[in-house]
Protein backbone atom coordinates (compact mmCIF):
# COMPACT_ATOMS: atom_id res chain seq x y z
CA UNK A 1 0.00 0.00 0.00
CA UNK A 2 2.94 2.35 0.52
CA UNK A 3 3.62 2.55 -3.23
CA UNK A 4 0.20 4.06 -4.04
CA UNK A 5 0.87 7.49 -2.52
CA UNK A 6 4.25 7.66 -4.24
CA UNK A 7 2.67 7.01 -7.63
CA UNK A 8 -0.04 9.55 -6.92
CA UNK A 9 2.52 12.07 -5.69
CA UNK A 10 4.69 11.55 -8.76
CA UNK A 11 1.67 12.05 -11.05
CA UNK A 12 0.70 15.19 -9.15
CA UNK A 13 4.26 16.50 -9.39
CA UNK A 14 4.37 15.74 -13.11
CA UNK A 15 1.05 17.53 -13.56
CA UNK A 16 2.33 20.62 -11.74
CA UNK A 17 5.57 20.61 -13.77
CA UNK A 18 3.60 20.28 -17.00
CA UNK A 19 1.21 23.10 -16.04
CA UNK A 20 4.09 25.40 -15.12
CA UNK A 21 5.94 24.47 -18.31
CA UNK A 22 2.92 25.26 -20.50
CA UNK A 23 2.28 28.48 -18.59
CA UNK A 24 5.96 29.39 -18.90
CA UNK A 25 5.94 28.77 -22.65
CA UNK A 26 2.80 30.85 -23.19
CA UNK A 27 4.06 33.73 -21.04
CA UNK A 28 7.50 33.52 -22.68
CA UNK A 29 6.01 33.69 -26.18
CA UNK A 30 3.81 36.66 -25.32
CA UNK A 31 6.70 38.40 -23.58
CA UNK A 32 9.05 37.91 -26.54
CA UNK A 33 6.46 39.09 -29.07
CA UNK A 34 5.77 42.22 -27.02
CA UNK A 35 9.52 42.88 -26.74
CA UNK A 36 10.02 42.44 -30.49
CA UNK A 37 7.12 44.77 -31.24
CA UNK A 38 8.25 47.47 -28.80
CA UNK A 39 11.94 47.43 -29.67
CA UNK A 40 11.97 46.79 -33.43
CA UNK A 41 9.94 47.78 -36.43
CA UNK A 42 9.63 44.13 -37.44
CA UNK A 43 6.06 43.14 -38.25
CA UNK A 44 4.76 40.16 -36.28
CA UNK A 45 4.34 37.41 -38.86
CA UNK A 46 3.94 33.65 -38.56
CA UNK A 47 7.67 33.33 -39.26
CA UNK A 48 8.49 35.62 -36.32
CA UNK A 49 6.08 33.69 -34.09
CA UNK A 50 7.72 30.41 -35.18
CA UNK A 51 11.18 31.72 -34.31
CA UNK A 52 9.92 32.99 -30.96
CA UNK A 53 8.44 29.56 -30.17
CA UNK A 54 11.70 27.83 -31.16
CA UNK A 55 13.63 30.13 -28.82
CA UNK A 56 11.11 30.10 -25.96
CA UNK A 57 10.52 26.35 -25.56
CA UNK A 58 14.11 25.33 -24.68
CA UNK A 59 14.40 28.13 -22.12
CA UNK A 60 11.06 27.21 -20.57
CA UNK A 61 12.22 23.60 -20.27
CA UNK A 62 15.54 24.68 -18.77
CA UNK A 63 13.77 26.97 -16.35
CA UNK A 64 11.28 24.36 -15.23
CA UNK A 65 13.38 21.21 -15.15
CA UNK A 66 16.84 22.47 -14.26
CA UNK A 67 16.78 25.86 -12.55
CA UNK A 68 13.64 25.38 -10.48
CA UNK A 69 15.26 22.38 -8.80
CA UNK A 70 18.42 24.24 -7.75
CA UNK A 71 18.55 25.91 -4.36
CA UNK A 72 20.56 28.99 -5.33
CA UNK A 73 20.59 30.43 -1.81
CA UNK A 74 22.19 27.25 -0.47
CA UNK A 75 24.59 27.16 -3.43
CA UNK A 76 25.72 30.73 -2.69
CA UNK A 77 26.12 29.95 1.02
CA UNK A 78 28.37 27.03 0.18
CA UNK A 79 30.29 28.98 -2.48
CA UNK A 80 30.99 31.99 -0.30
CA UNK A 81 31.86 29.77 2.63
CA UNK A 82 30.95 32.47 5.11
CA UNK A 83 27.55 31.08 6.00
CA UNK A 84 26.83 27.45 6.85
CA UNK A 85 24.89 25.47 4.30
CA UNK A 86 21.32 24.55 5.19
CA UNK A 87 20.13 20.99 5.13
CA UNK A 88 17.12 19.79 3.13
CA UNK A 89 14.74 20.74 5.97
CA UNK A 90 15.96 24.38 5.88
CA UNK A 91 17.59 23.99 9.27
CA UNK A 92 20.76 26.07 9.70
Amino acid sequence: MATRPKIKDSWQRAEVVFELLVFGVIIGIVEDIVAIRLVTDTPITWTVIGIVVLVTVPFAILGEVVFDNIDFANFLRESIGMLPARDQNNNP
